[in-house]
C-alpha cells in the first residue's frame, strides 16, 4: 500500500457520475407492509433476484454480497448510490427506480 497523508479535500462541485458496465440496475420500492423490496433488473428489464427487508442496513449488505458472490461486478460509486437510495427509499417511504 502506498504511503498515505492526511488532507481535507474541500468539495464544492459535482463530480460527473462514471457509469459501470454491469449490466445491472435496482428498482427500490417502499411496500404496503412497510418494507424496502429492491428488485435487480439486467439491462434488458429482465428480473435477475429481489431482496426485501425492513432493515436497510441489512439489505444492503445482502444485496452487495449477493452480487459479490455471483461475480456481478459494479463500481465503488454504483454500490455506494444503491445504499444511499435504500437508506433514502426508507426515509421517504415512497417507490422509485434507481438506475
Amino acid at each position: 500500500m502506498k504511503t498515505l497523508q492526511w488532507t481535507i479535500v474541500e468539495v464544492n462541485q459535482e463530480i460527473e457520475c462514471s457509469i459501470d458496465d454491469s449490466g445491472i440496475y435496482t428498482d427500490i420500492h417502499w411496500t404496503a407492509d412497510n418494507r424496502i423490496r429492491v428488485d435487480v433488473m439486467t439491462s434488458q428489464n429482465e428480473p435477475v433476484i429481489t431482496f426485501a427487508s425492513d432493515n436497510p442496513d441489512a439489505l444492503r449488505k445482502s444485496l452487495i454480497k449477493w452480487l459479490v458472490d455471483t461475480e456481478i461486478y459494479i463500481s465503488t460509486e454504483h454500490a455506494s448510490y444503491i445504499g444511499a437510495e435504500i437508506f433514502r427509499c426508507n426515509e421517504l417511504k415512497y417507490e422509485y427506480t434507481q438506475a
